[in-house]
């Protein structure tokens, strides 16, 4: 892309961010009064799932107050909500929610117990995005000296088709489904390839990721665990010699089956070489430099021992927390770096 062009895109891409920004400001005013703005949500969803199966069984037409819900609608696990899920399953999709149809089932990793299956539906959907776009607005404005604006993103996804419902729902990953939905030119902003998404062999799957996004200019690097932006540093050093061959003869390392589109780069492979040759190693920050770059990740809970290891791969690079975010949807917005905290999401779930 030569510069004019991408002075104009980046101009209209801000353009186009105006209505993002005014979602940015009118979630900080309701978030001066979250009691009302969640009262309202509650009662709107009550009135919308009220014929639903779920609805009828919990009585949701007597439901006038928040003492009510929480009176007719207990805490409890998914054990006790899934013969819903598996109506929904069968095709009776009414069973739980009032959409017309379910789109996709996100299944969860199973950290605690057997994968649960989320259902998605065209609302949730909406829920999801308006969500995910105030965070990468804000993400893009606060880091805007750096550049990011279209340019390359890296983000392994998971598979989002590992099978499907009776009634043909696909059932996987959701970060896979979110981004199969894309709108093709922010597709082209991720530079590894949807087939990795289907490769159990991990040493490939990283591999062919660390092949794919190599000779471009990364903006940004973005995972959930930050222990996944380090196996994509280690592979691309412990692999530093097939990777430079690879660039050269615009080529992928025998082994991997994959329909490349690459083509030959000498020059960009005499630099790698000079990279690795100077340092004895081949890391991201040596390809690029931590003030043009950022990291978005989690950082609370049990991350810190992976966080503390970014620097030596990656430089001072700053790290934005990804937020809250999980099968069941998104639920924080950080909007400042190097902290878990954020805004609560009021406006999508009820708490």
């Amino acid at each position: 892309m030569n510069s004019t062009l991408r002075y104009l895109l980046i101009r209209l891409a801000r353009v186009a961010a105006l209505p993002l920004h005014a979602r940015v400001k009118k979630l900080h005013q309701l978030c001066q009064n979250p009691e009302t703005v969640q009262s309202t949500l509650l009662m709107n969803l009550i009135r919308r799932q009220q014929s639903t199966g779920f609805g009828i069984d919990h009585h949701f037409p007597s439901i006038q107050s928040i003492a009510d819900y929480q009176r007719q609608v207990p805490i409890r696990n998914y054990e006790a909500l899934s013969p819903y899920i598996e109506r929904v399953k069968q095709g009776e999709t009414t069973a739980l929610h009032a959409d017309d149809h379910v789109r996709f089932f996100a299944l969860t990793s199973g950290t605690t117990a057997q994968r649960k299956m989320i259902p998605v539906t065209d609302r949730y959907l909406d829920d999801y995005k308006r969500s995910w776009a105030i965070w990468g607005v804000r993400a893009y404005y606060d880091h805007r000296p750096r550049d990011l604006a279209l340019r390359p993103i890296v983000q392994m996804i998971g598979d989002a088709d590992e099978f499907r419902t009776p009634t043909g729902i696909p059932c996987g990953n959701l970060s896979g489904y979110t981004a199969s939905i894309q709108r093709p030119i922010a597709r082209r902003q991720y530079c590894v390839p949807t087939e990795c998404a289907r490769i159990t062999d991990p040493k490939v799957k990283y591999y062919l990721a660390v092949r794919s996004f190599l000779e471009k200019p990364v903006a940004l690097f973005s995972s959930a665990n930050p222990s996944t932006l380090l196996t994509l540093a280690r592979t691309l050093n412990e692999n530093r010699e097939a990777l430079i061959r690879d660039v050269h003869d615009g080529t992928v390392s025998a082994g991997i089956e994959f329909r490349s589109h690459f083509k030959p780069n000498p020059n960009f492979a005499k630099r790698l070489e000079t990279l690795a040759n100077k340092n004895s190693r081949l890391y991201p920050r040596d390809i690029w430099h931590p003030d043009t770059t950022l990291l978005t990740v989690w950082t609370g809970g049990s991350m810190g021992p992976y966080l503390r290891q970014l620097p030596s791969y990656y430089g001072d690079t700053p790290v934005r927390d990804l937020g809250l975010v999980a099968s069941e949807g998104r639920f924080s917005i950080p909007f400042e770096n190097h902290t878990p905290s954020g805004v609560l999401d009021i406006l999508s779930h009820f708490y």
